[in-house]
C-alpha cells in the first residue's frame, strides 16, 4: 500500500493530502528538467523565470500562470508511478491496480513576479470557468498535483481549505444527476 490508514483518514477528514515518496527522486529530477525545458527557462538563471514561453497554450496574467494542455512528455508522464496510482486508488476507494496512467497532463507553472501575495479566491478545481454556472460536480473525481521543485510559503503553491470538501459533497448530494446553478 502506498498510503497508510492514517493518511487515508486524514484525506477523508481534511479533503486533501500531502504525500511524499510516491515518485522516485530520479523520476522527479527528469520531470523537473523536462518542465524547465518546456517553460524555455534556465534553472540557473533567474532572469529567465519571468518570461512567458511562446509555446504556452495559455497565460493567465492576473495569476501569473503559464498553462500547457495535453502534454505528453515521457519524463513528465513518468510521474504517474505505480505508487502514485495505488495512492489515488486508495483515496478513491477503488481496487488497487484498477487505475491507468493519464493519457496527458495539464500543467500550470507560476512565473516569478514581484507582486504582493494575496489569498486566491475559493474555487473547485476541474471546472472550467465557462462551465461553473451550468453543471456540478466537475468532470474529475480527484485532482492531484506534482511539485517538481520547492515552493516557498506564499510562493505560488496551491491553497487548500481544510474541510471544504464536505460543503461540496452536500451540494452534490442535493443535486445529484441535476444541473446546479451556481451564482
Amino acid at each position: 500500500m502506498a498510503l497508510s490508514d492514517h493518511q487515508i483518514s486524514s484525506y477523508e477528514q481534511e479533503g486533501y493530502l500531502l504525500a511524499s515518496g510516491l515518485i522516485p527522486d530520479e523520476v522527479s529530477a527528469k520531470a523537473e528538467a523536462a518542465m524547465w525545458k518546456l517553460m524555455e527557462m534556465d534553472p540557473g538563471n533567474s532572469t529567465t523565470w519571468s518570461r512567458v514561453p511562446e509555446s504556452a497554450d495559455e497565460y493567465s496574467e492576473d495569476r501569473g500562470v503559464v498553462i500547457f494542455n495535453c502534454n505528453q512528455d515521457s519524463d513528465l508522464m513518468a510521474c504517474a508511478t505505480e505508487d502514485y496510482l495505488t495512492a489515488v486508488a486508495q483515496l478513491l476507494g477503488e481496487p488497487i491496480g484498477s487505475l491507468h496512467p493519464p493519457e496527458a497532463l495539464h500543467t500550470q507553472n507560476g512565473l516569478q513576479r514581484n507582486v504582493e501575495w494575496k489569498l486566491p479566491n475559493p474555487h473547485v478545481d476541474g471546472i472550467p470557468k465557462e462551465h461553473t454556472h451550468r453543471t456540478f460536480p466537475g468532470p474529475y473525481r480527484i485532482t492531484s498535483l506534482f511539485y517538481l521543485s520547492d515552493v516557498d510559503p506564499q510562493g505560488g503553491g496551491t491553497c487548500a481549505w481544510p474541510g471544504s470538501h464536505r460543503q461540496i459533497r452536500k451540494l452534490v448530494a442535493c443535486y445529484e444527476n441535476r444541473p446546479v446553478l451556481l451564482m
